[in-house]
């Protein structure tokens, strides 16, 4: 993001040139750049997940076509109270597995 022009045209190599750290006060002694990402268990997961759904292809394209041609038509109807009670349903299933803070 540039604001007003400020940082405009530097990359953040810029800063050492590209090269190596320097320790302040050891005169030549460099420190090899290294950079790390720690991935949860949980990102990793999903990440897998997002994978497998977009190469299995485990859907009913007839039935994707038969809904998205009643969108079409203005034939598509939902349950709202269906709909309703499987939410309700849902949020009552976190809120008794999440442990309450006392």
């Amino acid at each position: 993001m540039k604001v007003n022009g400020a940082g405009e045209g530097r990359r953040p190599d810029a800063v050492t040139g590209g090269q190596s750290a320097r320790t302040p006060g050891a005169g030549s002694a460099e420190i090899p750049r290294t950079d790390e990402v720690k991935v949860s268990d949980l990102s990793g997961a999903l990440a897998q997940l997002g994978v497998r759904l977009a190469t299995d292809g485990e859907f009913d394209q007839s039935r994707v076509n038969q809904i998205t041609a009643a969108i079409a038509n203005g034939d598509y109807h939902v349950n709202t109270g269906a709909v309703a009670d499987k939410l309700i349903r849902d949020v009552r299933e976190l809120l008794a597995a999440k442990p309450r803070a006392s």
